[in-house]
């Protein structure tokens, strides 16, 4: 198992290039922004688990666990409309539970 750090410009560059073609990738960032950005750069994402994101001001409870503010809700939302799935599963053993149908319940 290796680790790398990289921006999210260079982790496209890096993946559509191929030099991961041989490993299995785990992608972790803490701003939804970092994914548009790689599925913009032509990144085949498929599938983002959302957890853990902090509460804070201006911010709309979405789980128990998971706070966005205006900015997060719109980049989750572009996303959903480039058809990448989203879901929420903070441990192997539970539900996995569709992250989309709970962000519009939440921000109507």
């Amino acid at each position: 198992m290796s680790l790398l750090i990289l921006p999210p410009k260079k982790a496209a560059v890096n993946i559509i290039a191929g030099k991961h073609d041989s490993q299995r990738l785990l992608i972790v960032t803490r701003e939804p922004e970092a994914l548009v950005e790689m599925k913009e750069a032509g990144v085949p994402i498929l599938e983002v688990n959302v957890g853990n994101v902090s509460n804070g001001d201006n911010k709309v409870a979405i789980y128990k666990s998971v706070y966005l503010n205006e900015e997060e809700i719109q980049q989750f939302k572009k996303l959903d409309e480039f058809g990448v799935k989203l879901v929420h599963q903070m441990t192997p053993d539970s539900d996995r539970e569709d992250f989309i149908a709970a962000l519009h319940e939440k921000t109507k």
